[in-house]
């Protein structure tokens, strides 16, 4: 019986130091863009998150404002509780002066609403105005 042994030239079958290292380099750069990628991602998704829930926050949040007696209040601030734990909002109520409107008549009112993520990175504001019949 013969012996089984594969041979090229006088090389024996296998991958030599050189391949295996250049094998590695390129592992190495795919798994570093897949790394790259997957953190743009994480990250997108959590910039997306925010923009889409802080302007259904800030109105419904401004609504509720509205819904009160809210001409006394100048300013006030405050967390979403438990499902949108991680939301602060801020409110602010600004006279704005204006040639239309006469001492007789309504005043017309700056209402500004922010929200923010806990941690400060991410801020959120809504203005409208408003007439207000005193």
């Amino acid at each position: 019986m013969k012996k089984l042994t594969t041979h090229i030239g006088n090389r024996s079958a296998g991958f030599t130091l050189l391949e295996v290292m250049i094998a590695l380099a390129i592992i190495a750069i795919a798994l570093g863009s897949v790394y790259k990628m997957h953190t743009q991602t994480i990250f997108m998704e959590s910039r997306s998150r925010f923009s889409t829930i802080a302007p259904i926050l800030a109105g419904s949040k401004l609504a509720e404002i509205e819904n009160t007696d809210y001409r006394d209040r100048i300013e006030d601030s405050g967390s979403f509780e438990d499902r949108f734990a991680g939301y602060n909002w801020h409110f602010q109520i600004e006279d704005v002066p204006s040639d239309q409107y006469n001492s007789k008549g309504p005043t017309l009112k700056k209402l500004s609403i922010s929200i923010s993520s806990d941690n400060g990175e991410e801020t959120f504001l809504m203005t409208t105005y408003r007439c207000i019949y005193e």
